[in-house]
């Protein structure tokens, strides 16, 4: 019985010591259960064209994309490191043309009610303006602009 004991003093011992290194040794890297939280993504360099934020669902995401005037784009997605890029010319195009399309200044903030349980809420900031809408409260002149965005973030999150 003591030796068991002893066997198991011994193994937690371990376990607990393992992570410990040295004066100067190297650091212990974060568990990887626990995922960092998202940082901010860093600004583009120039004006900014939108900034997209894309929170919630059943796993909790936390999703942010800033595309700059000139295509360049920050990215953070919760558990990744943050990436910088810039678009296709085809993408920045398609962008602006279902931002301006969607009338953002003019586009009525829908009120506090709906939603879907465990759905996905954004924040879309772009021509002066920030919206702020959840899955079953999406204007219909906002839905292709959150579309397109959320496929530039799937595509240059991989």
């Amino acid at each position: 019985m003591r030796v068991r004991f002893a066997t198991v003093v011994a193994v937690i011992s371990v376990v607990l010591l393992g992570g410990c290194t040295p004066k100067g040794g190297p650091a212990a890297t974060p568990s990887p259960s626990a995922p960092p939280t998202t940082t901010p993504a860093p600004t583009p360099t120039g004006a900014e064209l939108v900034d997209y934020r894309r929170t919630g669902g059943l796993a909790g995401v936390e999703d942010r994309l800033t595309v700059g005037e000139d295509g360049r784009y920050a990215l953070a997605v919760r558990g990744a490191r943050p990436r910088t890029g810039e678009l296709q010319p085809e993408e920045l195009a398609e962008l602006r043309r279902v931002l301006t399309a969607a009338r953002i200044a003019s586009v009525r903030q829908p009120g506090a009610t709906g939603g879907v349980s465990d759905g996905f809420h954004y924040e879309l900031r772009a021509a002066g303006r920030t919206l702020r809408v959840t899955d079953g409260s999406i204007p219909e002149a906002l839905e292709p602009a959150l579309s397109t965005m959320t496929a530039l973030l799937a595509q240059y999150s991989q």
